[in-house]
């Protein structure tokens, strides 16, 4: 076994957990999400791969509304990700210290829990689809 096979198998588990974790962001209880960064400070390189993995149209289509910038700054300063919440409320993570898998973790620790789910009316499930109850099988 070389040791590309050995560092290839280690990379999968990483993979596997990115992609799990996408599956579960959603945008519904965000209104802007606001990157800010420099590109030359020693850890930016989490940051901008949650830029990359959040910004995918998959993502998006979630809520189309939501507004993604970028603040591309030059100043050495910690790289942030700002979240403005349709509630109003703003919730800041400095980034700098984090790891990929660890931002999205704290997206859905203090972002998801603000999702309001899609209402689903009882009398809608149990109707077909012309509008009339369903009557089950005969």
């Amino acid at each position: 076994m070389s040791i590309a096979t050995i560092d290839r198998n280690l990379y999968f588990p990483l993979k596997k957990a990115i992609r799990e974790h996408i599956k579960k962001i959603n945008f519904r209880p965000i209104k802007q999400i606001l990157f800010t960064f420099d590109p030359f400070h020693h850890s930016v390189n989490s940051t901008r791969q949650f830029l990359y993995h959040i910004s995918s149209h998959k993502v998006h289509r979630t809520n189309p509304l939501c507004r993604l910038k970028t603040n591309i700054v030059n100043d050495r300063s910690d790289p942030s990700v700002a979240f403005t919440l349709a509630n109003g409320e703003n919730v800041v993570i400095k980034s700098s210290n984090f790891s990929l898998i660890e931002l999205f973790e704290l997206y859905q620790k203090y972002i998801a829990v603000h999702d309001v789910a899609p209402t689903t009316d009882s009398k809608a499930l149990a109707t077909t689809g012309k509008g009339k109850p369903s009557k089950g099988r005969k």
